[in-house]
């Protein structure tokens, strides 16, 4: 929500973000959200992460060429509401590819160094494994269920083999997460993709820290280009619903990641 006024001749604006408890909400494999889940520190959806890492100096030792809105405070409304105020930023131009590689650069630069993590309790904990155990859990169930690796939208744009090779990567998840596990950890964002990352002039703009934490170096990627393929999902979401749309998502986030993980 964006707050605007005018006094004294100047026009000036605030973002002001409100997060609730998503406690009651179903997730889209039917998982409900049950009070536990909120209010566990470590778990990825847990709703006031964002709001302690503004209050917190989590974001004082951001490199040179990146940066957050500055925090303006925060009213608590109730047990499960409160609202962050935010220094409003203008939208950037539409991105070029070259944008994104600058971007990519920028992150990894960034993580690079920062490989000591803080000491803070609510710092979200093998985001990765958590999302996979949970949402995606059902999800693939639900795939294998309608005999989804068939659906006449797949087999016309994925070859028999990247299928195959889809179903083998959700069966050996176990053991990619364990890779993922040894490599080096770092502070990430984990949550890096196009929506959340805005160039303000020759800086770098990050949005919304909700799943900020510890990440193994390069985990960074599968939001940072699933998110970006999936405008393309969103065309045939109608067609093939949530358990298709995901499968895609699925597939396009996590081949660069896996990648990277048999690399090293």
């Amino acid at each position: 929500m964006i707050t605007q006024m005018k006094q004294e001749g100047l026009m000036w604006r605030v973002v002001v973000k409100i997060l609730r408890s998503p406690e009651g909400l179903t997730m889209p494999d039917g998982t409900h959200v049950t009070h536990e889940m909120t209010e566990n520190q470590h778990h990825f959806g847990y709703w006031q992460r964002e709001a302690l890492a503004a209050q917190s100096n989590l974001f004082d030792s951001l490199p040179a060429g990146l940066r957050v809105p500055q925090f303006l405070g925060m009213t608590p409304i109730s047990d499960t509401e409160c609202w962050l105020w935010q220094e409003y930023l203008p939208a950037d131009h539409k991105w070029l590819w070259d944008d994104y590689d600058a971007a990519a650069y920028r992150l990894g630069q960034w993580q690079a160094n920062h490989q000591e993590l803080f000491q803070y309790s609510w710092l979200g904990r093998d985001w990765l494994a958590g999302w996979v155990h949970s949402p995606l859990m059902g999800i693939f169930g639900m795939v294998e269920g309608m005999n989804g690796y068939q659906h006449p939208l797949l087999t016309a744009y994925f070859a028999p083999e990247e299928l195959a090779a889809l179903r083998q990567l959700w069966a050996d998840r176990q053991h990619y997460l364990g890779k993922l596990a040894q490599l080096p950890q770092t502070l990430c964002h984990l949550d890096a993709h196009r929506g959340n990352l805005s160039w303000q002039g020759d800086d770098l703009a990050m949005f919304d820290w909700a799943f900020v934490g510890a990440g193994a170096l390069g985990e960074e990627l599968a939001a940072f280009v699933g998110r970006r393929c999936c405008w393309i999902m969103c065309l045939w979401h109608m067609q093939i619903g949530w358990s298709g749309w995901l499968l895609l998502a699925i597939w396009l986030a996590c081949e660069p990641l896996v990648g990277r993980i048999i690399k090293t």
